[in-house]
């Protein structure tokens, strides 16, 4: 089995915990190649036996239209320009993949995906459903799909159809709506997918794509060791998008963007031992200030910010408690208000 990423070094602690979660998961022989965005993810994987290496200049050798968006886009930008690049690169210069699966570096693999991407057979492309819950329908104007997990057979309609989304991706791929195209980043094009192409499987959540868009209408159990929906299938990963790790000891869990603050037992348990691990990650020679600079790719990190309105997770040894500091806040504002000067 093939996989795929990218990142930088923002993202190496994360993406290192991805591919010993995928590792762990699957029973199979697999490789992940990764688009090493810096020189620094490039050495710290030198000798890995599961990883593939690639280097962004390989990528822009091959598409040098790339160069022409690179300047005037910013960096997230030309990262969703990406997307559908690294797939199209693999399946064009290594003719022995006979399916490349795309993944966010903040995935977090709980069950093997194995079985989902047998379903998929030989021609079908698998893409992944938002299945926003229903306090977040309003988002769908970016997009109902999230371009986190898609899987793409090495045939030439998937090549094509990946061509095509990369031209789209060439024309625009702003972090904002565009007024024009109502089109957005990389994940808004593949909306139409299902009407354009007939070799299109949609994976659905919760099973497939659980996070934190749409965990807040469902209840996860941690029982045995293992996570499950109750209700529902095992659930194969989740995605930890918006996971701000401020520290050993701070982290910003970010659900209540979507309407979540305050965490059950088993998000709680799945936080903690996702941030152990990311905590767990040896990088030496590389600055560990980095390592925890989730926020941004501009390296902004305001964490009096943070505190002011978010719910926050406070760890200490395994013990994780989700603290909702804005009720805090409030009460110190309330009380400087009384206290006599």
């Amino acid at each position: 089995m093939f996989f795929a990423t990218l990142f930088n070094i923002g993202y190496l602690s994360r993406g290192a915990v991805m591919l010993n979660s995928l590792k762990k998961s699957l029973d199979v022989d697999f490789k992940l190649f990764i688009l090493c965005l810096d020189d620094e993810v490039y050495r710290y994987f030198e000798g890995n036996s599961d990883v593939i290496r690639i280097k962004l200049t390989d990528i822009e050798s091959n598409f040098p239209e790339l160069l022409n968006v690179k300047d005037s886009r910013k960096f997230n930008e030309y990262i969703f320009t990406l997307s559908p690049f690294l797939p199209l690169y693999i399946l064009n210069n290594y003719k022995f993949v006979d399916r490349i699966t795309s993944l966010d570096a903040d995935l977090f693999f709980l069950n093997s995906p194995k079985y989902v991407l047998d379903e998929l057979g030989n021609n079908l492309i698998g893409i992944t459903s938002h299945g926003f819950s229903s306090l977040n329908q309003n988002l769908e104007i970016y997009g109902r799909f999230n371009v986190s997990f898609q899987s793409f057979p090495n045939t030439d309609a998937a090549s094509n159809c990946l061509l095509e989304w990369a031209n789209n991706c060439l024309d625009f791929c702003g972090d904002y709506i565009n007024s024009n195209s109502g089109m957005f980043a990389d994940q808004k094009y593949l909306d139409d997918w299902q009407q354009k192409y007939d070799f299109i499987k949609v994976f659905g959540s919760p099973q497939i794509g659980l996070a934190p868009w749409n965990v807040p209408q469902y209840k996860l159990l941690y029982s045995d060791s293992k996570f499950c929906i109750e209700g529902s299938k095992s659930v194969i990963f989740y995605h930890f998008h918006n996971f701000r790790i401020r520290s050993s000891y701070l982290a910003l869990h970010g659900i209540s963007s979507y309407g979540l603050d305050k965490l059950d037992r088993g998000l709680l348990v799945l936080y903690r031992d996702y941030w152990k691990l990311i905590d767990n990650v040896k990088i030496s020679n590389f600055d560990d200030g980095l390592r925890f600079n989730y926020s941004s790719f501009t390296g902004q990190n305001n964490i009096l910010r943070d505190l002011a309105y978010l719910p926050v997770l406070i760890r200490f040894k395994s013990i994780v408690l989700n603290l909702d500091l804005r009720y805090i806040f409030r009460f110190i504002l309330k009380f400087k208000k009384i206290w006599p000067k």
